[in-house]
């Protein structure tokens, strides 16, 4: 099976950034748009990609789970990039670490740790 990318509708380009780049710490793969047309791009962190596309209505929200090795040390990563920050890790009745991050557009990520 081959890889799946997460598609996210984003309304903004700039605000996507700031909540994806500059606030998760993911990169910017690559870009495709102009100044006249929206923007289709991948981003990408510790092997989780998504692709956002800019839309401006809104259109749909979108939600992925991405599975990670240390989640207490993103939290403590995001939250002292945005101490106001409410998210917490908390453990789900099927054993698993959780972080729920809804960006500004809806769209939702579940990061999550297996427990042992």
């Amino acid at each position: 099976m081959q890889r799946m990318f997460p598609s996210f509708c984003v309304a903004s380009y700039d605000e996507a950034v700031r909540f994806y780049i500059d606030w998760l710490g993911f990169q910017i793969d690559w870009e495709y748009g102009s100044p006249t047309s929206p923007v289709y791009s991948q981003v990408s962190r510790d092997g989780l990609a998504l692709h956002l596309s800019v839309q401006p209505d809104g259109s749909f929200q979108s939600n992925c789970v991405a599975h990670v090795d240390d989640i207490r040390a993103l939290h403590r990563e995001w939250k002292a990039k945005r101490p106001d920050w409410d998210g917490e890790v908390y453990e789900t009745p099927w054993r698993v670490l959780r972080i729920d991050l809804h960006d500004p557009f809806g769209n939702h990520i579940a990061v999550q740790q297996a427990l042992p």
